[in-house]
C-alpha cells in the first residue's frame, strides 16, 4: 500500500499509522519541552521535508551551520551543541512542527530518564521499540530515500 501512494499521501498515511501504534505505549518519559533527542542527527525524505514549513532566515542560517559540519563528515556528537539543535525547536524547546514532525521523531521514545538522551551524556538510553511503528517507518524509507535533515531541507528552502 505505501508504494502506491503519492509522496504527501504516503507521509500522511505513515504518520497516522505510527501515531496509532505509539498511542499504545504508556511507559515513556518523553514530554513537551524535553528536546534532548532534538539535538541528534536524523534523516528524512524529500516528501517529509516538502510538508514542513519554509524556514525563516535565522533557521536557514542555523541549517547552514549544520551543513558545514555534515560536509566535513564531522562526528555529530562533537559538533557544538548549539549547532546541532533542530531548526524547528522554538524558544521553549518545543517542536514547532509537532503535527508534521518526521517519522523518526514520531517513533523515538525512551522509558528511562530523558536526560540520558543527551549526546554528551554517559548514561544508557532506554529506548522503547514499537515493532509495528518501526516496520511502518522501515517500509516508508524503503520506498523513499532518506537524507540528513539539513540536506533534505536545503533542497526546498
Amino acid at each position: 500500500k505505501i508504494s502506491s501512494l503519492s509522496g504527501k499521501a504516503r507521509v500522511d498515511f505513515c504518520r497516522k499509522e505510527i501515531d496509532k501504534y505509539i498511542s499504545y505505549e504508556n511507559n515513556f518519559s518523553c514530554k513537551k519541552g524535553c528536546a534532548h533527542c532534538c539535538y541528534h542527527l536524523i534523516s528524512l525524505s524529500s516528501s517529509e521535508a516538502a510538508d514542513l514549513p519554509k524556514l525563516s532566515r535565522i533557521q536557514k542560517e542555523n541549517m547552514e551551520f549544520q551543513i558545514q559540519y555534515l560536509d566535513f563528515e564531522t562526528e555529530w556528537k562533537i559538533v557544538p551543541k548549539e549547532f546541532r539543535r533542530c531548526v524547528y525547536l522554538d524558544e521553549s524547546n518545543s517542536c514547532s512542527v509537532y503535527e508534521k514532525r518526521p517519522l523518526v521523531c514520531r517513533s523515538t521514545l525512551v522509558s528511562g530518564p530523558s536526560e540520558n538522551c543527551q549526546l554528551e551524556g554517559t548514561k544508557q538510553i532506554e529506548p522503547i521499540y514499537n515493532t509495528k511503528a518501526n516496520l511502518v517507518m522501515l517500509a516508508f524509507y524503503t520506498v523513499e530515500e532518506a537524507k540528513p535533515f539539513a540536506y533534505a531541507l536545503k533542497e526546498l528552502n
